[in-house]
Parts: C-alpha cells; sequence; structure tokens
C-alpha cells in the first residue's frame, strides 16, 4: 500500500538501517525515503532524506514512544507515525523541535491519516490496525 501510494514520490524501506549519527542507527518497521537513483544501495538514509518513520509496536510502544521518538526528533525526522497494535490507534507526530515533537495526536479506528510530506499516503486506521 505504501509503495503504491508513494509512487515515484519516495521510496519504501522495511526494516532496514537508518543512520543518525556515527553511534546509531535504528532500524524502523517502515520509513518512506527521499527518491534516490541508487535506491540508498551506497549507503542507509540519514535523516536529511527521511520523509516519514512507522513504527508497529505490539510489544515495543513504550520504547517506541519513550526512546526511538525522541531520537528522532533529536536527528529532524519531520514526521512519525507510530502504531499502536494493541490500542488499534496510531499516534501521529510532526514538526520536530528539540527532542520533542511539537504536533502530536492519536487517530483511531474511524480516522484517516494524511502524510504531510507525502499527501499521497493517504491510510485509513482501521485498515493498518483492524
Amino acid at each position: 500500500l505504501l509503495a503504491e501510494q508513494a509512487g515515484d514520490n519516495a521510496i519504501v524501506r522495511v526494516r532496514s538501517l537508518m543512520l543518525l549519527s556515527d553511534l546509531s542507527a535504528p532500524e524502523p518497521d517502515f520509513l518512506l525515503a527521499r527518491p534516490r537513483p541508487d535506491h540508498y544501495a551506497a549507503e542507509h538514509p540519514r535523516p536529511e532524506d527521511v520523509l516519514l518513520i512507522i513504527e508497529v509496536a505490539h510489544t515495543t510502544l513504550a520504547y517506541d514512544r519513550d526512546t526511538k521518538l525522541a531520537l528522532y526528533a533529536a536527528a529532524k525526522v519531520p514526521e512519525v507515525w507510530i502504531v499502536d497494535v494493541d490500542g488499534r490507534a496510531v499516534e501521529v507526530y510532526k514538526r520536530p523541535e528539540g527532542m520533542h515533537y511539537l504536533s502530536g495526536y492519536r487517530a483511531g479506528l474511524t480516522d484517516t491519516l494524511r502524510s504531510e510530506r507525502l499527501p499521497s499516503i493517504v491510510v485509513e486506521v482501521s485498515r493498518i490496525v483492524d
């Protein structure tokens, strides 16, 4: 679904490393990066390449929300979605500043998500958590 909607506007990577720094390389569940001719074959995406990160949290919700989200904000990743599988919702974070996001909300089953950086990405929450 993500690859289809992103089209030529982004490269979708699944469980692939992202280089935040020389000492930090998290592995988001889904990462949508700016298009590049080599599809990041030469090196992993860096924060300036990232348009959207999606973390799917079943047993990792606290870690994704408290640890990974702060790392992404500090690296200025523009948008992060955390899929709360057990809560059947998606937390959406935008506008990083320092180690936090200035904008955040929780979308429920009847909501539809639209990526700020990739407007072609439109996902009904019920489709991914139900």
